[in-house]
């Protein structure tokens, strides 16, 4: 079971630049894995040991920002932000902990002959 709410908004202040925000919250579960034919438990060996392979719960939440200035056609800056975190109660947005940061910066220029 999947729960995967997703908010965007996005703002152009002029035909050359404008602002991006992405939200998005992930809760997932998934339950004991059953051979679908006896109804039995599935395990997972290995060196001897099994043990059965249990459902397991995910909740995550993450954010983008983007900052995008386009001049001219071939001229773009871009600028963007995403950081991703994850808890342990779903949609309780009291413990977030910090996942992943990335930051990236693009330039492009076209020259023109």
């Amino acid at each position: 079971m999947a729960t995967i709410p997703r908010v965007r908004a996005q703002y152009q202040f002029t035909k050359a630049f404008y602002v991006r925000l992405i939200g998005q919250y992930a809760a997932q579960e998934s339950s004991d894995l059953r051979d679908p034919a006896t109804g039995r438990p599935v395990y997972a060996c290995d060196d001897g040991e099994c043990e059965v392979r249990s459902g397991r719960t995910s909740n995550s939440m993450s954010g983008e920002a983007l900052v995008a200035y386009e001049p001219s056609p071939g001229t773009v800056v871009y600028l963007g932000y995403t950081r991703q975190m994850s808890e342990i109660s779903a949609f309780r947005f009291q413990r977030l902990d910090p996942v992943a940061e990335g930051l990236f910066v693009k330039f492009s220029y076209r020259f023109r002959l």
